[in-house]
């Protein structure tokens, strides 16, 4: 059987700089509608015959009516779906009130743990969201499977001792207690996607969210899964917004803006003397969605007596950072992406 497998979606009106407005919604949601109407066409065309959402379909508990409005333009297919309930959907720990029942209409809303016989070959355990006060060892959610069957683990958590860039993740369940209790596990919830090791795979964010994702080194993509021969496949999606964090300190590295993938939003970090330059490059190309420049210069003056030549820098990050947490209020995904634009 195959099984297309759906990484975080984040459903939202805006996310960080991408404020534009398209046709009829905003950017960001007109994309992810034709992210969401890609997924529905190749799952057709690859013979899938279920679909598994692997949680944080939507952005938080609440939904605006721009956002259930752009809902009725996804094409939905009539395959089988699960929507897994992400920690971004719901306000409490138990799941029990999330967003994600807005989807209750289109497939299954899996809020609890839920061991699902796919076929007479292969169990799916739906792994919703857990804090680490609730959180049991693996074992304990297995306590009725069919142990002739595979085991696949759709799952959003997190996985302790996991390194995600400069962190290493100090909760979640952990690599061993994967390995040991199934065949494979699928994660959404970490939106770079990647290999844990064979049997753990982050899937990512279908369609890209913030600067904390770096499209130099991400793809966004779906999974699809043969369960019968436990192979798959990513197919990248042509729709995704890719964020890009980009220095320009001399004249060779405005060329890495020739390379940058379609529906491109970049924040650069650029020396004066070259952002008009960088700016007429920008403009002719088509590829960009949406762009910040943080300037900075290097000014070179002499003292008094003209013995010491001092390198002053003029500190726009800073000044760039302020200006944000005073218009926008410090939140976590603004101080997360601060961290990652300005270090």
């Amino acid at each position: 059987m195959k099984v297309l497998i759906i990484g975080d979606i984040h459903w939202s009106t805006y996310s960080s700089i991408v404020r534009s407005r398209g046709k009829y919604f905003s950017t960001r949601l007109e994309q992810l509608i034709r992210s969401m109407n890609w997924v529905e066409e190749i799952s057709e065309r690859y013979g899938c015959q279920e679909e598994i959402f692997l949680g944080d379909t939507f952005d938080k508990p609440d939904l605006t009516s721009e956002e259930i409005s752009a809902l009725s333009y996804v094409e939905w297919n009539n395959l089988r779906k699960h929507f897994i309930v992400g920690n971004h959907e719901s306000g409490i720990s138990s799941l029990v009130y999330n967003s994600t029942q807005v989807l209750h209409t289109k497939g299954i809303v899996e809020d609890t743990p839920y061991l699902y016989p796919l076929d007479d070959k292969t169990e799916i355990l739906f792994l919703p969201y857990i804090t680490e006060d609730d959180r049991k060892p693996l074992v304990e959610y297995l306590k009725n499977r069919d142990t002739n069957k595979k085991l696949i683990i759709c799952s959003h958590n997190d996985i302790k001792d996991f390194q995600m860039g400069v962190f290493l993740s100090k909760t979640g369940f952990s690599i061993d207690e994967i390995n040991e209790n199934c065949d494979l596990y699928l994660n959404g919830h970490l939106h770079n996607a990647g290999f844990v090791n064979d049997k753990i795979i982050n899937v990512g964010v279908l369609c890209g969210q913030n600067f904390s994702e770096d499209a130099f080194k991400y793809e966004h993509h779906i999974m699809i899964l043969d369960t019968d021969t436990m192979t798959y496949e990513f197919i990248e999606n042509p729709a995704a917004l890719n964020f890009y964090k980009i220095n320009i300190d001399t004249k060779d590295d405005i060329n890495v803006l020739y390379e940058l993938k379609s529906n491109a939003v970049l924040t650069i970090r650029c020396l004066d003397t070259l952002e008009e330059m960088t700016r007429k490059v920008l403009a002719s190309l088509q590829n960009i969605i949406d762009c910040r420049i943080v300037q900075y210069s290097d000014i070179i003056t002499d003292t008094e007596n003209n013995t010491e030549i001092v390198l002053n820098t003029v500190d726009h990050l800073e000044q760039f950072k302020k200006f944000c947490i005073d218009k926008l209020g410090l939140t976590d995904i603004l101080s997360e992406e601060l961290n990652e634009i300005c270090k």
